[in-house]
């Protein structure tokens, strides 16, 4: 007979901490602070710094900005610039290079390998695409994760992907909770606005231009430009979340999350349209889940693999 998660801390660790979980609405195993060894990654400073002193620049470097000419010169080899690249490529531009600083391409989707696994340093997962996103459609076919079409249109993708019920947590006060919601503690107030706040994304999910364009999808170019939507990123989304009465620490710690997440700014610099745009643009109506997510050992660093082998010799690193 196998025991429940509950049932296990209960016979290990007594009932008296079962009870106190149950009683903050959390059923995860709880984790003390500790102190891990580590370093944050990214960018190097000192490579960036070569720009700015052209005098420090390495042999290598020099030859490649003193080299033959282009047709397409490509800054930066992260997920931008590769996917540029390999759609010049589709396009029939061949005399493409594409820049790097660093001595590898990625960028925001760089990830490591361990005698285990791969694993992602950054950007792991992307929602399934809606059937209007043709060139990531395209892009996924290309690397066998799209593998057919539905009836109505909208690409099937290879379960081995899918991610269909993400099993997230989040850190507060020393614990582990389950969700991205911190619902422990949280008051009838605050659990009321997050509501009003899930209808309202459903609302923007819905609304339609007089085109029939979408307000908010993905690609972005296939948003509506209608004054309506586009005035809100001409407000921060703090400004906005002020002026829907959105006044919950908790609501607006988890929209500070959303905006960290994909944008790398707080609420105060983050405009109310990249926000709507974080969760509207996910879901195909005002009823609907978020779109499914796709994801692989190394995050989107599978998306970076293929498209370097794409590109393959046109990329260029200054190391």
């Amino acid at each position: 007979m196998s025991l429940s998660r509950r049932e296990w801390l209960a016979s290990m660790l007594g009932a008296p901490l079962v009870a106190t979980l149950a009683a903050t609405g959390c059923d995860a195993p709880v984790t003390r602070r500790r102190e891990l060894a580590g370093a944050l990654r990214g960018p190097s400073m000192e490579h960036g710094h070569l720009l700015r002193n052209a005098a420090t620049t390495s042999a290598e470097a020099q030859s490649a900005a003193s080299g033959p000419l282009h047709d397409v010169l490509v800054l930066g080899g992260g997920p931008s610039g590769l996917s540029a690249a390999w759609e010049l490529l589709r396009r029939g531009v061949r005399d493409v290079r594409v820049l790097e600083l660093e001595r590898e391409a990625g960028g925001t989707s760089a990830f490591g390998t361990s005698a285990v696994t791969n694993y992602p340093w950054g950007a792991h997962y992307l929602p399934s695409p809606f059937r209007e996103n043709a060139d990531l459609i395209a892009l996924l076919r290309e690397m066998g994760v799209v593998t057919g079409l539905s009836s109505d249109g909208d690409p099937v993708v290879d379960e081995a992907c899918l991610v269909r019920e993400p099993d997230e947590r989040h850190f507060y006060r020393g614990f582990w909770y389950a969700g991205l919601y911190p619902y422990a503690g949280a008051s009838p107030e605050d659990i009321a606005q997050l509501e009003r706040f899930k209808r309202r994304m459903g609302e923007f999910a819905a609304l339609r231009d007089a085109r029939g364009r979408r307000a908010f999808a993905v690609p972005v170019d296939e948003s509506s430009d209608d004054s309506e939507t586009t005035q809100l990123d001409r407000m921060s989304a703090d400004a906005w979340l002020r002026r829907e009465s959105f006044t919950s620490p908790r609501l607006r710690w988890l929209c500070e999350y959303a905006c960290r997440d994909d944008f790398g700014m707080g609420l105060m610099t983050t405009s109310a349209w990249a926000l709507v745009h974080y969760y509207a643009a996910r879901m195909r109506d005002a009823t609907s889940e978020a779109q499914d997510l796709i994801t692989w050992p190394e995050g989107n660093g599978a998306i970076v693999k293929h498209l370097t082998r794409a590109v393959g010799d046109r990329i260029a690193s200054s190391f």
